[in-house]
């Protein structure tokens, strides 16, 4: 009887500290991080077999290969199709590559990296989320929740996958959480610093210059300007001094060709709509003829979330409707991409209760949780990891979600004179 008492006064304080949406987060993401820790037990481990990503022969390579791409530095665009980021993630990645044993990279062969480059990136990795976890504090300030936050991330799926690929969306994403924390500050050179750290994410991942649009919505134009300006000097100045201007169509080539067929990635658009269509119908005609239309779900959704963005009340659904954008419309947007959804989530939990009912309130704490559970399941639907499929399904649902706001849309009607 006494533990149930303290039972019953503890949840009785959680809910007190706690809003509705918190609580139903914590409830979510604890039974499905039980079921994915079973899962992982059960399967003796082998539930991570179906993250890792081509059967184990390219581990961390997104990382390791770009130092091995900068080997000669001008002429790095020319070494393969990968090689296509702003110069000045490549002068990064040669700089790196410069304080390594020669031949501690070799191109596509994770088994053949060297101890030296493995504590490199282990180092990387912990600094990174030493940053990233105090990009989520300074974001949450305030906000008790914020520890529990950060713990669901960095054992969900979607983290482990990143960190198994290496790329650099923990490193940008860090940034951008800082950069929009400071352009809210009313020191003229926190804004500055906002800018510059915007710009230089726009040099690692082009898609985030998208974010400017948050400086024109709040007809900051003059910091607009800037932004571009910022970006603008951040990519010639190294292509200017590192490569030859040529270079830069061998970028703009390479760029074009990772959009082929074969590299549509499974949670952009395109390739979301292809596997919904694959599992539609088997018909191998009928899919080509279907997947021949799927620049139109593309285009739809960039203008729906762009439209709804600018029609947004509330911070986290506008950032919501920018990272719908960054994660789907490239035709290859790697499934890394799906944790700049902690910026909305961050926001989300931060922002006060809406108005609207209690289920609007917290639908969205159960897709986040969905999102960034650590549900490993030794499951393969179709080739994919079940896991994965789990959190890209809870973003699609998560979209369509908010774009309910096009049915409260309403536009200025013309008065006709009599």
């Amino acid at each position: 009887m006494l533990i149930g008492k303290a039972i019953l006064q503890d949840i009785t304080t959680i809910k007190k500290r706690l809003s509705d949406k918190k609580i139903v987060y914590l409830i979510c993401i604890l039974l499905l991080d039980l079921i994915g820790f079973i899962g992982l037990y059960m399967s003796h481990g082998n539930a991570l077999d179906s993250l890792i990503f081509n059967q184990g022969n390219d581990h961390f390579m997104d990382f390791f290969n770009h130092i091995e791409y900068t080997h000669n530095l001008s002429y790095s665009y020319r070494v393969t199709i990968h090689a296509n980021h702003p110069p000045l993630y490549m002068v990064y990645s040669h700089v790196l590559h410069n304080i390594l044993p020669e031949g501690s990279v070799v191109n596509f062969q994770s088994g053949q990296t060297g101890n030296y480059a493995l504590l490199l990136y282990a180092l990387y990795c912990c600094i990174t989320s030493v940053l990233l976890y105090s990009a989520i504090r300074v974001t949450m300030k305030g906000v008790r929740f914020s520890n529990l936050i950060a713990g669901s991330f960095f054992f969900s799926v979607v983290f482990v996958y990143t960190v198994e690929r290496g790329n650099p969306v923990v490193l940008v994403l860090f940034m951008l959480l800082y950069a929009l924390h400071l352009m809210e500050e009313p020191s003229k050179l926190k804004k500055e610093l906002a800018l510059i750290l915007f710009s230089i994410c726009a040099n690692i991942k082009i898609y985030t210059l998208l974010l400017a649009v948050i400086y024109l919505k709040e007809r900051r134009f003059r910091e607009f300007f800037r932004y571009i300006l910022y970006s603008e000097l951040l990519f010639v100045i190294p292509l200017c001094i590192y490569f030859q201007p040529s270079e830069i169509l061998v970028m703009l080539n390479n760029a074009n060709s990772i959009m082929n067929p074969d590299n549509i990635a499974i949670f952009g658009i395109k390739g979301f709509y292809n596997l919904i269509i694959s599992f539609i119908t088997h018909n191998v005609e009928l899919q080509e003829t279907l997947q021949s239309f799927s620049n139109i779900p593309v285009l739809l959704a960039l203008i729906v979330n762009l439209f709804l963005f600018f029609r947004s009340t509330d911070k986290w659904e506008g950032l919501a409707y920018l990272v719908f954008i960054m994660i789907m419309t490239p035709t290859w947007s790697g499934t890394y991409t799906m944790i700049y959804l902690l910026i909305p989530m961050l926001y989300y939990y931060k922002e006060s209760d809406q108005t609207e009912g209690r289920f609007v309130q917290v639908a969205p704490a159960v897709l986040f949780a969905c999102i960034f559970s650590a549900l490993y399941l030794p499951i393969s639907v179709n080739g994919f990891a079940l896991s994965l499929l789990v959190s890209g399904f809870a973003i699609y649902t998560l979209m369509f979600f908010l774009w309910r706001r096009l049915s409260t849309v309403s536009f200025p009607q013309r008065r006709l004179d009599k």
